[in-house]
């Protein structure tokens, strides 16, 4: 199922021409269909039944370093629902861009929530987590140009295995389920945000890796990592 378009308006300044802009948000099958056992190094396996972006604004950078235009969207994003996600279009001034200015969760909302289960040798667990605090990004805009009276597209990449890499560096291609299967403490079955505090991975408490992670969970489209801004 794809989920319904937003259509965002926008002020434009200016003598410019504009255009619009579509931007779009990949989870890809690993989102919609999980990861097999082949996927993780220690055998695990794990089905996602939500990962939820909450994207509170987005905003075009030109080559000057002048806004062509943003967007407030308080959009709802879950990844699940479909391989790649319409998120909004809008109309933004004409021009090339050098990045895009994403933010994720707000006063009211998470950056990031996820709910799912993770099966391993040892056990299974249920997990259901929310990233709290907001994240302000600057990602790479590709060499995009948007003519007047022309459109142009940007698709985010989000590779939602990020989660399980082993340690803090996002782009591993090492995955690991068996440090959150040993997070369930309580031997309850549900591993939540709080308990990955009580859980060490070598030096590092588990909770601050994830933190780690999800900064690191958005990528261009060109696939390079959006960095994150103080503030």
């Amino acid at each position: 199922m794809r989920a319904p378009l937003l259509t965002a308006s926008l002020l434009l300044v200016g003598c410019r021409g504009d255009g619009n802009w579509e931007l779009l948000a990949r989870g890809g099958d690993a989102a919609s269909f999980g990861l097999g056992t082949s996927a993780f190094a220690d055998g695990c396996a794990a089905v996602f039944d939500s990962f939820v972006l909450n994207i509170e604004a987005a905003e075009l950078i030109d080559e000057d370093g002048e806004s062509a235009g943003g967007i407030e969207l308080a959009s709802r994003v879950d990844l699940v629902d479909a391989e790649v996600v319409n998120v909004a279009v809008v109309p933004v001034l004409e021009g090339s861009f050098d990045s895009i200015s994403l933010q994720l969760g707000g006063p009211d909302s998470a950056a990031v929530t996820t709910t799912g289960v993770i099966t391993c040798d040892s056990g299974t667990v249920e997990f259901d987590w929310a990233f709290l605090e907001t994240r302000k990004l600057s990602c790479a805009a590709d060499q995009l140009t948007i003519p007047d009276k022309g459109d142009g597209t940007t698709e985010l990449q989000v590779p939602v295995q990020t989660l399980f890499v082993e340690g803090a560096n996002p782009t591993s291609e090492v995955l690991l389920g068996e440090p959150f299967i040993e997070a369930d403490t309580n031997h309850d079955g549900e591993v939540l945000y709080i308990e990955l505090d009580d859980v060490f991975v070598g030096a590092a408490v588990l909770g601050d890796l994830m933190e780690a992670r999800v900064d690191g969970l958005v990528r261009s489209e060109g696939g390079a990592v959006c960095t994150r801004r103080g503030g």
